[in-house]
């Protein structure tokens, strides 16, 4: 019962959230799994190689989700923006790749369990984790939302 009610909060607190960024406090391995998800989400919707994944959110060195999500994204073939303040940056499009910007927030919903939630242009996704008996576990299914 407790993941059905997890599983419904996620989709009604998807679009709640108007900052952008890691508010988890997660530890390292629990950020790491959670970017090993969302990788493995977003390469079974889009193709390495050709897309290019422009982040909107800074990433300061303490999200270890973000720095873990890019890193992870680079090694499946995928080219990374990281969002640069005050830069002149050109179009991507002369080199032939497809550009989606990316914002993602990482929260906590109570104690043991968290919430992943990336928007794209065409998607939002968003999934819940949580900590039972010192094991991650996923929470239901993605979410998908418009």
């Amino acid at each position: 019962m407790k993941k059905f009610i997890l599983s419904i909060m996620c989709i009604v607190l998807v679009g709640c959230s108007s900052k952008f960024g890691n508010y988890s406090n997660a530890s390292v391995d629990i950020s790491s799994a959670m970017a090993q998800d969302v990788t493995e989400q977003l390469n079974s919707f889009y193709s390495p190689a050709t897309t290019l994944f422009k982040f909107k959110n800074s990433i300061p060195p303490s999200d270890h989700f973000g720095l873990m999500l890019q890193d992870n994204l680079r090694q499946k073939g995928f080219a990374i923006q990281l969002k640069v303040v005050n830069s002149n940056t050109g179009n991507n499009q002369d080199i032939g790749l497809s550009t989606l910007p990316l914002s993602y927030i990482v929260d906590k919903l109570d104690t043991k369990s968290y919430r992943v939630t990336v928007y794209l242009p065409e998607a939002i996704f968003s999934r819940a984790y949580s900590i039972d008996e010192g094991k991650f576990q996923k929470i239901g299914n993605w979410v998908k939302g418009n």
